[in-house]
C-alpha cells in the first residue's frame, strides 16, 4: 500500500490552520507546509481550492478543506481514537467545535472595533458566548476529561491567541470562567500545542493588530 503524502497550504496567523497543525503535531504526521499570503493568493491555490481559504490539505492528489473535516480525516486514518465513542457525546463535541469557530471570530472582532461603545458590546458578546462553553465543561482538565480529543485541537488556537494578546492588551477575558481558564492552561502546556506555533507568531500577531485603527490600540498606547 502506498504511503500517503501530505501537504498543508497555510497562513501563519490563521487559527483554523493552527487547529490542523495541532493535530498533525499530536499524531506525529510528516506533513509539508506551504505558507501563502492571503492578501495575494497564488493563482495555483485559487485553482486548487474551491473556497480559496486555508487550511487546505493535499493528500496524495486529493484536496481537503475546512479544518474540522481535515482533522476528522486525519483522526480516522490514524486509528480514530480522538472522538468520543458515545454517539450523543460525539455529536455534542462536533457541535461545540463549530461553536468554537464563532468564538474565534468574536475574539478577532474585539480587535477590530473603533469606538468604546462598539468595543464594550463586542466584549460583552464574547464573554456571554464564553459562558456557554464554561457550563458545558464537567470535570476537566480537558473538554472531555483527561484525554486529548479533537475538540481540544479546535480550541487550542483560541486559547493561544487569548494568552498572547493578554500580555499586550490585558482584557482578563478568562477571569470569570475558571474551567475554561484551567482548560486553556492545560492545553497550552501540551507539547503538540507548543510545537504547532509558527516561528515569530507572537510578533506578527501583535504587529497585525497595531497596523490597524482600533479602540484597543488607542487605549494601550
Amino acid at each position: 500500500m502506498m504511503k500517503n503524502s501530505y501537504k498543508l497550504i497555510a497562513y501563519d496567523l490563521c487559527p483554523y490552520v493552527h487547529r490542523v497543525l495541532t493535530l498533525i503535531k499530536y499524531l506525529d504526521i510528516h506533513c509539508d507546509i506551504d505558507y501563502i499570503d492571503l492578501q495575494n493568493k497564488p493563482d495555483w491555490f485559487l485553482k486548487l481550492c474551491p473556497t480559496g481559504k486555508v487550511p487546505t490539505l493535499i493528500v496524495n492528489y486529493n484536496i481537503l478543506f475546512e479544518s474540522s473535516a481535515i482533522n476528522e480525516y486525519l483522526n480516522e486514518t490514524t486509528g480514530g481514537g480522538l472522538l468520543p465513542s458515545d454517539p450523543i457525546t460525539r455529536a455534542k463535541n462536533r457541535a461545540w467545535t463549530d461553536f468554537g469557530s464563532s468564538l474565534i471570530m468574536q475574539h478577532t472582532s474585539l480587535f477590530n472595533q473603533t469606538t468604546a461603545e462598539d468595543f464594550k458590546a463586542a466584549k460583552d458578546r464574547f464573554n456571554h458566548t464564553l459562558s456557554f462553553v464554561e457550563q458545558e465543561i464537567k470535570e476537566g482538565p480537558l473538554f472531555n476529561g483527561k484525554e486529548f480529543t479533537l475538540i481540544d485541537a479546535a480550541y487550542a488556537p483560541l486559547f493561544l491567541k487569548i494568552e498572547i494578546l493578554e500580555k499586550h492588551y490585558p482584557l482578563k477575558l478568562l477571569d470569570n470562567t475558571p474551567k475554561l481558564s484551567r482548560w486553556s492552561q492545560t492545553l497550552l502546556e501540551t507539547p503538540c500545542v507548543k510545537q504547532m506555533i509558527p516561528e515569530g507568531f507572537e510578533d506578527k500577531l501583535v504587529a497585525r493588530i497595531k497596523s490597524t485603527d482600533n479602540y484597543i490600540g488607542l487605549i494601550n498606547k
